[in-house]
Formats: C-alpha cells, sequence, structure tokens
C-alpha cells in the first residue's frame, strides 16, 4: 500500500549550536538519500521555510515504523494510506458487480 507520510521537525531535541544542527541535517540528508537510493521512499521533498515536508513510500505498518524509527526524536510523523489509480478502479468495479 502507498503512504503520505508527512513530517515535521521536532526542535526539543536537535543541538543548540549551528555547527551541530549542520552535522545532524547532513546525517539525515544521507539517510534520506540511501532511502531514495534503495527505493524504500519514493518522492521525498521539504518546505521551502524548512522544518516540514512529505515523503511517499510503499509498505505496511511494521516496515514504516522501521523505516521512521532513525528519524526520531527528531521528527514527528502522520502516516496516510493511500489508494493508487488502479486501486480506485478496482473497488469502483467491485461496486457494480
Amino acid at each position: 500500500m502507498m503512504n503520505l507520510i508527512l513530517w515535521e521537525r521536532d526542535p526539543s531535541d536537535w543541538p543548540s549550536h549551528q555547527e551541530g544542527r549542520m552535522k545532524l541535517i547532513n546525517t539525515h540528508i544521507e539517510m534520506t538519500k540511501k532511502d531514495l537510493a534503495s527505493g524504500d521512499v519514493k518522492i521525498w521533498g521539504v518546505s521551502p521555510g524548512g522544518g516540514k515536508g512529505f515523503a511517499i513510500t510503499e509498505g505496511e505498518g511494521k516496515e514504516k515504523l522501521t523505516g521512521l524509527m532513525k528519524y526520531t526524536p527528531y521528527y514527528s510523523f502522520e502516516i496516510a494510506p493511500m489508494l493508487s489509480v488502479d486501486e480506485i478502479i478496482e473497488v469502483m468495479k467491485a461496486m457494480q458487480r
């Protein structure tokens, strides 16, 4: 199943000095690049204002939890399962029977 993940930075656990914050951000960017390269994350984006964004993934709950735990406690997440066009068509066909 496809999932829309909305994420937002939780500032309470971030380093207070800029050097530490930049190091943490770079670490998270590298982790995200690996998730994109492996296909665990299909699409990822961040707001130009920073601090929040989205990801599109596939998979079930346990897989999502495992993938997101490496980013905690620095971010909070909201996960919304989504249906593809083909899945909607299947539902519509089933309703017509």
